[in-house]
């Protein structure tokens, strides 16, 4: 809701509740600053349909003139076509010019149907709707300071929910600077982080800072890299800096989130021709920076300890792969490979991250297998083949008591799972496996066949293209073997 808005039913309240004691439905007309028609109830049911945007097609043409401000002073009431009486009152110059239209039924007030006037004292009333008048326009500060108040509020609200959604620093920086943009209705942002200077705009590069040449973005925020206050550049600004900045935009506004050594530098846009930023836009950036800062701080913690926590697993798996001298490192290989590939098909980063775990943990069960089992260089007996096929039921069952780990385990028991249902350990068939478990399964071939094997040396990645094509569609998920082989280095 306006500031404007909320005066006009201010005044309507008040104008109402004058209207009961005199006996008639009042409306005030603007003064010579141009304020809106405040339209009498009677003439919006009988004339308007309720809707005060009809007016000028339906209107009669009394409210016409006093909405231009044009109706004569007449010593007593008219009826109009719709058989009510209409006065038309101008108030005092010490009220500031305003004009009261009083309407009412005929013989409903002032004495009787037969009065020569609506208002038994003109004067009284026209002092009373002028005190109305000047309390509604020292209301106005009021009305614009809860506004804004709002509009932090609901700023806030947005940018909480977007932060809720980030899952890393940059998600924060990415979120704070499209809120902005949005709530401060700026044409462009851009987000300057790093020592290098390194910009980025999250609304695209094509909008009116991302044509920008760098050495011209540079002017802007060199003054203000090691600022931590909300600034605005308005057009003159500008223009000193740099002439094409001031023809360009009206105004630039920066801002900084500063969370321990770590800055990150926003700028928001507007092009020439709007109004400039004002001093309420920035308390709204202020907070929202302020805010915005505790959780990219919060969140540099939860990347630090994801990181550790990965370096914690790698090192684990390391140590189990150390049984088996020919996969060392294979794990790991698969985690990132599995990763790039689970991009390349579009999964989130949330799933991504579920991915890297069970790549990373698919073959922790091998430590159930004995390494005379693992290093024999001859073919496994029955006995012995039944016994490796067991480990992705030993990783599943390592992970479970996990809870943090919950979503990788379909990705890390169904890993050696066939396209045509011939796998282990459950036999599913096609998309039936858990889409992670088909994209480890696609690596976990192509990184097993070019790695030397007890049993056999290692295939060319062209060989190992070639037989993984074979296998399309029998061992592995056709669609996900075309993307890796698309995607990964074959010389």
């Amino acid at each position: 809701m306006t500031a404007t808005a909320t005066e006009d039913r201010l005044e309507q309240s008040l104008l109402g509740m004058l209207g009961k004691a005199t006996g008639c439905c009042l409306g005030v007309a603007g003064n010579e600053s141009g304020a809106a028609l405040v339209l009498p109830r009677l003439c919006l049911e009988r004339c308007l349909d309720g809707r005060p945007e009809n007016l000028r097609q339906g209107g009669c043409c009394w409210l016409l003139e006093t909405l231009d401000n044009e109706a004569a002073d007449r010593p007593g009431p008219t009826v109009c076509r719709r058989g009510l009486s209409v006065q038309s009152v101008v108030l005092p110059p010490a009220s500031g010019s305003f004009r009261l239209l009083v309407v009412s039924q005929p013989g409903r007030c002032g004495g009787g149907g037969g009065s020569s006037v609506l208002l038994p004292d003109e004067e009284a009333a026209a002092e009373v709707t002028a005190r109305v008048l000047r309390l509604c326009e020292e209301q106005r500060g009021m009305v614009d300071e809860v506004l804004h108040v709002y509009e932090q509020l609901h700023a806030l609200f947005a940018v909480a929910n977007a932060l809720g959604e980030s899952s890393s620093v940059r998600g924060v920086y990415d979120a704070i600077a499209i809120s902005l943009q949005e709530h401060l209705h700026a044409d462009d942002c851009c987000i300057v982080t790093g020592e290098r200077w390194e910009f980025e705009f999250p609304s695209g590069a094509d909008g009116a800072a991302g044509r920008l040449r760098r050495s011209k973005l540079e002017l802007i925020f060199e003054a203000r890299k090691s600022s931590e206050r909300v600034e605005v550049l308005v057009e003159q600004d500008l223009a000193e800096l740099d002439e094409e900045l001031g023809e360009r935009f009206s105004s630039v506004m920066t801002g900084c989130i500063a969370h321990g050594a770590t800055r990150c530098l926003i700028g928001l846009f507007r092009s020439a021709g709007q109004a400039p930023f004002a001093s309420g836009d920035m308390c709204v950036a202020d907070s929202l920076l302020r805010y915005s800062a505790t959780a990219a701080r919060n969140m540099r913690l939860v990347e630090r300890l994801q990181a550790v926590s990965t370096q914690v697993v790698r090192a684990l798996v390391s140590a189990i792969e150390a049984k088996d001298a020919y996969t060392s490192g294979h794990s790991v290989r698969v985690a990132e490979l599995s990763c790039q590939l689970g991009g390349r098909v579009g999964l989130s980063r949330e799933r991504l991250q579920a991915l890297e775990w069970a790549a990373l943990l698919h073959d922790v069960g091998k430590i159930a297998v004995p390494e005379s089992v693992l290093n024999k260089p001859a073919a496994l007996s029955p006995e012995e083949f039944e016994c490796v096929k067991s480990h992705p039921v030993h990783s599943a069952k390592i992970i479970a008591p996990i809870q943090e780990l919950t979503g990788v385990l379909e990705g890390v028991l169904h890993h050696h799972e066939r396209y045509d249902g011939s796998g282990y350990p459950d036999g599913l068939v096609g998309e039936g496996i858990p889409l992670e478990a088909r994209l480890i399964q696609v690596v976990d071939v192509f990184d097993a066949l070019i790695t030397q094997r007890p049993y056999r040396k290692a295939f060319s990645r062209q060989e190992a293209a070639g037989i993984m094509g074979e296998e399309a569609g029998t061992v592995l998920d056709p669609e996900l073997v075309q993307q890796f082989l698309g995607m990964v280095d074959l010389s």
